[in-house]
């Protein structure tokens, strides 16, 4: 009888949409196997992800990912994530990381993206640069899901773990082997199979969350200590099952012998408890480093030439931990919480809310007491350089000296300016950093669930007992509410609480109440950072090639934006004018040009908003061509009465906005293009050139085609219309 424990076996979880095949008893060896390493086996992973296909991108294999990328180092994973490979980079990391497995490891490969069976049931992972035409091409263009099985176990690990999240919208329904959607079923020997459908079927990409439903309950269960791997499996069945109505069942089919656990309660215990007192150490070393800095900005100060107010930061308090917790999930939200603060101190900031702000005001007392000091002597210096009219000079070269001492004087003053612009520099770039962060609420902060309105997306929840607003897609409420438990909360420099997910680190800021800008008298709601799919809708056949092909977006800032378009009001008590050919306090302003519409917004502190931002604010979370009852939502050409229409008069998308399509066209920032570029983009801005500016949002006598949120057209800087108008946004 061989020794247990030099069993080699082939854990093979594909949530490819496969066949059902039973699992094929094998021979087990004869005797132990000869000349395997003596070191210390290890846990390895390649995880994939590809999103921006040209012909048929997908929003979320980048995002699932990512996210099992990061909570594989807590099933004690070492990891290497790649994504968006082309076929040369997707063969070449699958045999880079074969080659780092040593025998008595445990590998695990995860791709998500698309994939196709043919060859006679052969499965193929597709790279970006997929362009077969026929079915014989295949092999020569993508990745055969055999050859990862083949390369890995030659390597002679213990355990082989396959994800094949790829049955995603098969864009190749030509093919007939394609038709069915899914892929084929595989087998192996001492193989688990883990499928995130049946066979023929397809995967859920989940469009409108952040991970695929299948990887989305992988997530959620992956990391439940001593939870063997069928139950795994079994639990992300129920939740597949439930979130899609019993159209996705995912399918196990297991050859295992020995019982294999993803967390071992013990050794991560033991783990966790390394970790913390690790990043306990070492935020004791960043704070040390940091009241350092204070005292040697401090001694720079005093020995500078004029005597200045002082930066006096307040320095981050150390709060001793409390007793060891009794739990793992205790341990990891105290793992998490040292983490949070570690990051804070590595990169300067202060520990809380009201530190941060107590810092913004002594930089802007110093730098308020810099331009007081500056301009006085400026001031002065121009007072000495006063004319004085020679009395035997004509009236003519009196005028002639003093226009020439005018500009000596302006070129005088600039010197003192620019003095003043070099000193305040540095301070108001803390002041945008301080501004921009967010900060932990207190280790004390109390988190409760209380409502969830899907028709609104709307989540309320209880901070320390006061109720706080989200907007927050149903898919992805429902992954918070798996684990809202475990949920914490930080806080914005508006006051705002940002709900943060322990998974994966995203923030979801809380909706403030619009912000009334006193220029111009409208309200600005606060937009949070966030990613979406923009360009084309998903099902969306009136779309026109410039808003092809759909591409994944990432802002990285929040910004507030108009709650409604400009009104005529508003535009008259700013710029002393009211060009509109519609006359109405309330109605929007229109018959304005780029030029003009972005002067009144730099006039009121604010801009018009990049291409990205309006379609971003216009979505709101939503993916489809609208979002909503275009009826419900817009005044457009078959309800309009040929006329423009009081602003706020329909329904607000989510985030509060009104009439985002509709009744006036909407200029924006960027310069017109008549096609996307493609591919992953973050905080684009457009072309750098061009004829056109691009507006949005389709108008009171434009049907119903030009009113949706992907829609876009180019007008020259100096048109003007009684169909556009604009909206401003700002930091």
């Amino acid at each position: 009888m061989p020794n247990r424990s030099n069993r080699h076996t082939l854990c093979l979880f594909l949530s490819l949409c496969a066949a059902i095949l039973p699992a094929r008893a094998q021979p087990r060896p004869s005797q132990p196997r000869k000349g395997l390493a003596l070191t210390t086996p290890q846990r390895r992973a390649l995880v994939i992800g590809n999103s921006s296909y040209p012909r048929q991108p997908l929003l979320n294999p980048g995002n699932d990912a990512t996210d099992l990328a990061a909570s594989l180092p807590d099933a004690g994973f070492n990891v290497t994530l790649r994504t968006d490979l082309d076929n040369k980079a997707l063969e070449r990391a699958v045999i880079d990381f074969s080659e780092t497995v040593q025998p008595g490891d445990t590998a695990l490969f995860f791709f998500s993206g698309h994939g196709l069976e043919v060859d006679g049931g052969q499965n193929y992972l597709l790279p970006l640069d997929f362009t077969a035409k026929a079915e014989a091409d295949v092999k020569y263009q993508a990745l055969a899901a055999g050859r990862v099985q083949e390369l890995l176990q030659a390597r002679k690990p213990q355990t082989v773990i396959l994800i094949l999240d790829a049955c995603r919208n098969n864009p190749y329904k030509s093919w007939s082997r394609a038709a069915g959607g899914g892929l084929a079923g595989m087998s192996g020997e001492s193989v688990y199979i883990a499928f995130a459908a049946a066979a023929g079927k397809q995967a859920d990409d989940n469009p409108g969350g952040r991970n695929g439903i299948f990887t989305k309950h992988l997530l959620a269960n992956l990391r439940a200590p001593g939870l063997p791997i069928d139950e795994v499996f079994n639990r992300v069945r129920r939740g597949v099952v439930v979130d899609t109505k019993g159209t996705q069942v995912p399918f196990s089919n297991s050859g295992l012998i020995d019982p294999f656990v993803f967390i071992d309660p013990v050794a991560e215990r033991a783990k966790l408890e390394r970790e913390l007192q690790d990043l306990e150490t070492r935020a004791a070393d960043a704070q040390r480093r940091k009241d350092q800095q204070q005292q040697a900005e401090l001694t720079r100060q005093a020995a500078a030439a004029r005597e200045r107010l002082k930066l006096q930061p307040s320095a981050a308090p150390t709060t001793s931990p409390t007793s060891p917790a009794v739990d793992l999930e205790a341990l990891r939200k105290r793992r998490d919480a040292e983490q949070a603060r570690l990051s804070i101190l590595a990169t300067g900031l202060p520990s809380t809310l009201e530190e941060a702000r107590a810092e913004v005001a002594s930089l802007e007392k110093k730098v308020e007491g810099l331009r007081t000091e500056i301009f006085g002597l400026r001031d002065a210096a121009l007072r000495r350089q006063g004319v004085a009219r020679d009395p035997f000079e004509t009236t003519a070269q009196f005028e002639t000296r003093q226009r020439q001492q005018q500009a000596e004087l302006a070129k005088l003053a600039g010197q003192y300016e620019d003095q003043l612009s070099r000193e305040v520099t540095p301070y108001r770039a803390r002041i945008n950093t301080l501004m921009a962060a967010t900060y932990p609420m207190p280790a004390s902060t109390r988190v409760e669930w209380k409502t969830y309105d899907a028709d609104r997306s709307l989540l309320v929840v209880a901070i320390n007992g006061a109720d706080s607003r989200f907007t927050i897609s149903p898919a992805t409420a429902r992954l918070l509410y798996e684990r809202r438990s475990l949920l914490t909360a930080e806080t914005t420099w508006d006051g705002a609480a940002a709900l943060v997910d322990p998974e994966t680190r995203n923030h979801f800021q809380g909706v403030l109440p619009p912000w009334l800008n006193p220029k111009d008298g409208l309200s600005y709601v606060r937009l949070a950072p966030g990613t979406f799919l923009m360009g084309c809708s998903s099902g969306d056949s009136e779309c026109g090639a410039d808003e092809k092909p759909a591409h994944r977006v990432t802002l990285t800032k929040g910004f507030r934006m108009g709650v409604t378009a400009v009104t005529q009001e508003a535009y008259q008590r700013v710029m002393r004018t009211n060009p509109s050919h519609f006359k109405g306090a309330k109605l929007p302003v229109e018959m304005v040009n780029w030029t003009e519409a972005q002067n009144y917004c730099s006039t009121v502190g604010m801009r018009l908003p990049t291409e990205a931002e309006w379609e971003y604010a216009a979505r709101a979370g939503t993916t489809g061509a609208r979002y909503g009852d275009l009826d419900s939502i817009a005044w457009y050409g078959q309800n309009s009465g040929s006329k423009t229409h009081e602003v706020g008069q329909k329904e607000p998308n989510a985030w509060g906005l009104y009439d985002m399509l509709g009744n006036v066209y909407q200029w924006t920032g960027d310069w017109y293009a008549d096609k996307y570029q493609g591919g992953n983009e973050t905080d684009p801005i457009g072309p750098a050139s061009g004829e056109y500016r691009t507006l949005r949002g389709g108008s009171w006598d434009y049907g119903a085609r030009w009113s949706r949120a992907s829609f876009r057209v180019g007008g020259r800087p100096d048109d003007r219309g009684g169909f556009s108008g604009f909206r401003c946004v700002g930091e």
